[in-house]
């Protein structure tokens, strides 16, 4: 897994309970599988996050020879609180990478990239104004870049996260994010990588406890090395549900599908996550 550029993403979620009872919507909506919410965790509470995403069948053909890729990873988020207005996000992930050839077979697996975070809340939330907050991002290279698991060099990144609560239920989020790895290995060559995330979300409250939730994304990537540029666009769409349990723990369930050439034909993911 390389790290990635986040250059723009926007995401917008709707969250509508069938009851109209405003006691559900009480808690911000936060729980995301692929896109980022704009709201902060609040002054000294943690939130831990285990994520799982299997990631099946991304079909490369160059020079006439095909590479079929499989992968799967665990994610361990951990955010704090440190004040009302600043918080910090640690995300470390373990991956499983699986490389079909034409002539042989890869495998490796081991400890990714770990990403750190400082989120700074910009603005809060009122009648009209949304929930602004920006994070400066860097990624540490901790994963073996000779084994395909990590980039070799250091990432850099920025992000603004909008959310806003339109009553009812409703709930609109967006965010633009830039991350840079300068001199990033990559199948044995030292490259510059970029992305550009695009991305929408919806929710639906069907019981206090149970939303349904819709996210489509769109990843562009750009690699530059020494001879040439290489370009790739995946989409996906991610239908998921999402269980809530005493308001304080959330559980979810995704199944992303592959949109483009350059997607994985899907992605399954779990996710947990528990405050306090």
């Amino acid at each position: 897994m390389n790290i990635r550029i986040r250059l723009l993403s926007f995401s917008c979620c709707l969250l509508l309970s069938a009851q109209g009872s405003e006691e559900a919507h009480e808690r911000e909506q936060q729980f995301l599988f692929f896109l980022e919410e704009g709201y902060m965790q609040e002054f000294e509470e943690h939130q831990i996050s285990l994520q799982t995403l299997s990631y099946n069948e991304l079909t490369d053909v160059e020079d006439g020879e095909q590479t079929i890729t499989d992968s799967s990873e665990v994610l361990l988020e951990w955010e704090y609180g440190i004040t009302e207005w600043l918080a910090v996000e640690i995300e470390m992930p373990y991956l499983w990478v699986d490389v079909q050839e034409s002539d042989e077979t890869l495998e490796a697996s081991g400890l990714g990239d770990m990403e750190v975070a400082t989120v700074f809340r910009m603005s809060e939330e009122g009648d009209k104004m949304p929930a602004m907050a920006i994070s400066f991002e860097a990624a540490l290279p901790t994963g073996d870049d000779d084994s395909g698991l990590g980039s070799g060099e250091f990432g850099w990144g920025v992000a603004l996260n909008l959310s806003k609560h339109l009553g009812s239920g409703l709930y609109l989020h967006s965010n633009v994010g830039w991350e840079f790895t300068d001199g990033a290995t990559e199948d044995e060559e030292s490259v510059d990588e970029q992305e550009l995330f695009i991305g929408l979300a919806a929710a639906w409250i069907i019981q206090e406890n149970l939303t349904l939730l819709l996210e489509y994304f769109i990843e562009e990537e750009e690699e530059t090395g020494d001879d040439e540029i290489e370009k790739s666009t995946a989409a996906y769409l991610a239908p998921a549900m999402v269980w809530t349990f005493e308001n304080e723990i959330e559980l979810g369930v995704t199944y992303a599908m592959g949109l483009s050439d350059d997607s994985f034909d899907s992605i399954f993911g779990i996710r947990a996550s528990v405050e306090f």
